[in-house]
């Protein structure tokens, strides 16, 4: 009897851990379909970029630019932040490219100052989300 008992019980946290699966990748994939939408059209190789790594228990959403956290607005630490001057040399094929294309002289100067406004699409992408997500959740009654 107790056999049966520890197999039934085996049988029912394998199906809860099924109906958590499904809820863990539609709600990642949903984070980075938001996400996706919600990059600035300019910035087409950091929605390229932005990919979902699912491996239970784990799921991870991650965006492989390094300066995703710039547009994002965030510091270091995570904090939020204003995107700040900085100086970009030519050195970049893209800004030298972008530069011509826009008229300026790339043979008399080095490079461009550039900055940008904060544009919170991850974290908008996820507060989006959230909602169903919880909803969903709250739905698989476990």
């Amino acid at each position: 009897m107790n056999a049966n008992y520890k197999s039934y019980r085996e049988e029912c946290w394998s199906r809860v851990r099924l109906v958590i699966q499904g809820w863990q990748i539609r709600t990642c994939f949903a984070i980075e379909r938001e996400a996706k939408a919600r990059v600035p059209r300019a910035m087409a190789l950091t929605a390229k970029s932005i990919r979902s790594y699912i491996n239970w228990p784990d799921a991870t959403v991650v965006i492989n630019t390094p300066y995703a956290r710039f547009v994002e607005g965030v510091d270091d630490a995570g904090n939020p932040c204003t995107t700040r001057r900085h100086f970009v040399p030519y050195t970049y094929e893209s800004m030298r490219r972008w530069a011509e294309l826009h008229g300026l002289d790339t043979e008399k100067s080095t490079g461009l100052v550039v900055w940008g406004y904060r544009v919170p699409f991850f974290s908008g992408a996820i507060e989006a989300v959230r909602p169903q997500a919880v909803a969903d959740l709250q739905r698989l009654r476990i």
